[in-house]
């Protein structure tokens, strides 16, 4: 019976937390945008019809795209980390043999 081969950490897994924690500390910070994009045209430092149409037709829009599609990497990712083996056989180990 042959030896099962040595296994080490998964290094994939540490390069997908650390997306991980990125992705989710842009999260936090760039859809931030909402807040000055509501103040658009809205008893903010630009109004009148041009400002409100800039804000309604393409900013807001713009702002909740963001949130989702960054909400919906931070799934992918936590998927793909759920997915990932914690443990792979050492290539090393195998050259030995």
């Amino acid at each position: 019976m042959a030896d099962s081969p040595e296994k080490i950490p998964n290094p994939e897994i540490e390069k997908l937390k650390d997306l991980l924690r990125r992705v989710e500390a842009k999260l936090e910070t760039v859809p931030l945008i909402d807040k000055p994009t509501a103040q658009i045209g809205a008893n903010g430092a630009w109004t009148g019809s041009r400002a409100s149409t800039l804000a309604r037709d393409t900013l807001d829009p713009m702002a909740g795209e963001l949130k989702r599609s960054l909400s919906s990497l931070v799934t992918t990712i936590r998927e793909q980390i759920a997915a990932t083996p914690d443990e792979i056989d050492d290539p090393k180990a195998e050259k030995k043999s």
